[in-house]
């Protein structure tokens, strides 16, 4: 039997994932949000995990730990945590109080977001 190319778990996340994707880039109008970062902005838009998966399980599917980032500033942030964290673009496992959200799959957050800026 061949693996499969995703997940059973990551297959159920998709969805989600992709609420949380549009609302970070349009949170921060397709612009990259590390311009603190050394640096000219460069390449794609990514968006990217403050606190990583492995300090906060489920954050990827938490729009409020993700930002819009360029691939330049993305990498940037990877190679030196220590000062991509004193810019706010990383956070440390003792720096992550909250716990993942669980958002009613009869509302997307894309969906949540257009209401509240409604009002």
């Amino acid at each position: 039997m061949a693996l499969r190319p995703v997940s059973a778990k990551r297959q159920a996340e998709a969805d989600l994932r992709w609420d949380v994707r549009q609302l970070t880039l349009s949170r921060a109008r397709w612009r990259c949000q590390g311009t603190d970062a050394p640096g000219p902005c460069g390449g794609d838009l990514d968006v990217h995990e403050v606190a990583p998966r492995s300090v906060y399980p489920g954050g990827h599917l938490d729009s409020d730990n993700t930002i819009a980032i360029c691939r330049r500033h993305h990498n940037w942030v990877g190679d030196n945590p220590a000062a991509a964290a004193e810019l706010g673009l990383h956070r440390y496992s003792w720096e992550v109080t909250t716990t993942s959200k669980v958002v009613p799959r009869s509302e997307t957050l894309v969906e949540r977001h257009d209401r509240s800026e409604q009002r």
